[in-house]
């Protein structure tokens, strides 16, 4: 046989081996992935660390009253839909959901929540509540999508190396049986025309028929396995063309979901490290109040005037949400019960402990020292980085956003903001309607938020132009931005109102401020 006939069967064989050895493979790798150690070692393992370092001061954290075991568990189930609560109170499991609480609380406190992490947690609160021993993957969403491309990339690069090497073998063997022709060919026009005749009973002939008739074998096998090669090509691809649709569809649903719970709450840490969105308004002058038309403008509104906001400032890109809420302070007092939804019944003492607790977790200073007592007295640290619930001055500032609208973002305040026309009579799900010109949600409508200032109807008539601080007493708190249950003209960005400061609404909520 020729020797390049011989390399190119030789190569073919070479492939099938490989081809074979790869599968081989694949094969002990899933035989060995079965006998692994239990589903949540790999994750126990990674974590242990991090728990351990952390695992007494969280408790301490938990134990001063930031955040309980239930309260920790109880922002899983509401932001994860899990409902079942019953392993809570089992004492077998005390210690072990203890643990998880506290990694739970851990982690939500660094923005931690990663969705291996997520499934972990749902299979353990699933296996701890009774609903059976048999674990939930604890991998991410789409990683069973991913194996199944990657095995079936794996077998078409095997089918496709197959299809070269026969493609290989065909057209080699189709450039030997030229060369046989040919050569055939030679001789024969070289015999003088009485020995033609007989040309094909010479022992040179007879070889060179039967290596054509060889190579024909070959060609004929070569072009039948490639064909076979090409057409197990087409259906793999058909197939890998399907899964990579279903995994682009996986990610956008996941990507969606993650949106849905992370973007609002603000748990993944934006640079600068606050644990919840943050928008930097800059310093500058605008308007604020209103212009007295005939007697009919709300007193407390007037004067209108220029206020100078001296430094730039940070606001929350939205209200509290009920799940963040929960994580810092392990309570919810909301009665409109669900994790998007800006948190209700709360005082402004509530808020301003939310404020310091926060702080707390973030590692900045504290800006409140608030005093014991359910109406404690509350001082301002005007040197303190921490969160702080933002002047009525910075919210209108951040309101109007030197747009000039009569709501925040709009003077179509059903673009922008609920309220008595457009929704039911309860708050709704933060960030769903569109924000003003610097992204930030809901200042029109959805709840009323306190603010920093006390709360007097005569303070615009005192000329405080520059950094207005509020009254220096009073007995009510600044209230602003109307609520889902409010008309039109309560949302206005210069609509003041008011409300005592230990006093809860299921339409009062707050948002947060800081120096940059």
């Amino acid at each position: 046989m020729d020797e390049r006939l011989a390399e190119a069967l030789a190569a073919r064989a070479e492939a099938e081996a490989a081809a074979q050895a790869k599968a081989t493979q694949a094969e002990a790798a899933r035989d060995a992935a079965k006998g692994k150690q239990p589903w949540w070692a790999p994750l126990a393992a990674a974590r242990r660390a991090e728990v351990a370092r952390d695992f007494a001061q969280t408790l301490a954290w938990i134990e001063e009253g930031r955040a309980s075991r239930e309260g920790a568990l109880e922002a899983f189930i509401e932001i994860y839909n899990t409902d079942e609560k019953r392993a809570v109170s089992d004492g077998a499991q005390t210690r072990r959901l203890k643990l998880i609480e506290v990694d739970i609380a851990h982690a939500l406190r660094l923005g931690d929540l990663k969705p291996p992490l997520l499934c972990a947690y749902g299979a353990w609160a699933a296996k701890a509540a009774g609903r059976g021993d048999k674990p939930v993957s604890a991998e991410a969403p789409g990683s069973a999508l991913k194996r199944q491309i990657e095995m079936k990339q794996a077998a078409r690069d095997a089918l496709a190396a197959t299809a070269q090497a026969q493609r290989e073998t065909y057209e080699e063997a189709n450039t030997l049986l030229e060369a046989n022709a040919l050569q055939k060919n030679t001789i024969i026009n070289r015999l003088p025309w009485s020995q033609r005749v007989f040309a094909e009973k010479r022992e040179d002939i007879i070889a060179l028929n039967a290596e054509r008739a060889e190579l024909e074998s070959v060609a004929e096998e070569a072009k039948r396995a490639l064909d076979l090669a090409e057409g197990d090509l087409i259906l793999v691809d058909e197939d890998l063309r399907g899964l990579r649709q279903l995994q682009g569809a996986s990610q956008a649903s996941a990507r969606a979901r993650l949106d849905r719970f992370f973007t609002p709450l603000a748990l993944t840490p934006p640079p600068g490290h606050d644990l919840i969105d943050m928008v930097s308004v800059p310093a500058g002058r605008s308007w604020m109040g209103s212009a007295d038309i005939g007697g009919r403008t709300p007193r407390d509104e007037i004067p209108l005037r220029r206020v100078e906001i001296s430094r730039p400032y940070l606001i929350s890109r939205y209200l509290v949400t009920q799940a963040l809420y929960i994580a810092v302070m392990g309570e919810n007092p909301s009665r409109y019960r669900a994790p998007l939804n800006p948190v209700e019944r709360v005082s402004w003492f509530d808020a301003a402990r939310f404020c310091n607790a926060l702080s707390q977790l973030s590692g900045l200073r504290p800006a409140y020292v608030i005093g014991p007592g359910a109406r404690p007295e509350v001082r301002l640290n005007p040197k303190a980085d921490g969160y702080r619930l933002p002047t009525e001055a910075e919210w209108e500032r951040a309101a109007r956003a030197d747009e000039g609208f009569e709501y925040a973002g709009a003077d179509d305040l059903s673009r922008v903001g609920w309220f008595d026309k457009n929704c039911p009579p309860s708050p709704q799900a933060v960030g769903r309607k569109a924000p003003n010109g610097w992204g930030i949600y809901d200042l029109s409508g959805n709840l009323w938020e306190w603010c920093q200032d006390y709360y007097a109807a005569d303070y615009y008539q005192r000329g405080v132009l520059v950094d207005p601080p509020g009254p220096e007493a009073g007995e009510a708190r600044v209230l602003r931005g109307g609520s889902s249950v409010s008309p039109p003209e309560r949302a206005r960005v210069n609509a003041r109102s008011k409300a005592k400061p230990h006093g809860v609404d299921v339409f009062i909520g707050f948002r947060v401020a800081r120096a940059p």
